[in-house]
């Protein structure tokens, strides 16, 4: 009985807004011309980032499908500048 107490007190000290009613944090209640705009242009923005990086990976598909060796292939992958911490999929657990 403890054990589910326990989980209903951490449950609802995690997400208080939730708790209260009130949403997620950040979000507004009630539809309106404001949140329809702010929709599109997230929807819009988001397109236009899956279609760039449609355009990367294409470029990089033709890069390595035309590749006829190692020197060629390694070519094909982007040359990022030396900086601190790891780069994407390179951190703890990859």
């Amino acid at each position: 009985m403890k054990k589910y107490l326990f989980l209903a007190v951490v449950g609802i000290l995690a997400a208080p807004g939730l708790a209260l009613g009130q949403g997620t944090p950040g979000s507004q209640q009630g539809g309106g011309q404001g949140n329809e705009q702010n929709f599109e242009q997230r929807k819009e923005n988001i397109l236009k980032h899956i279609n760039q990086q449609l355009t990367r990976l294409q470029k990089s598909q033709k890069c390595v499908e035309s590749a006829n060796n190692e020197e060629a292939l390694e070519a094909c992958r982007p040359q990022r500048p030396p900086g601190p911490g790891p780069g994407p999929g390179q951190g703890p657990g990859q």
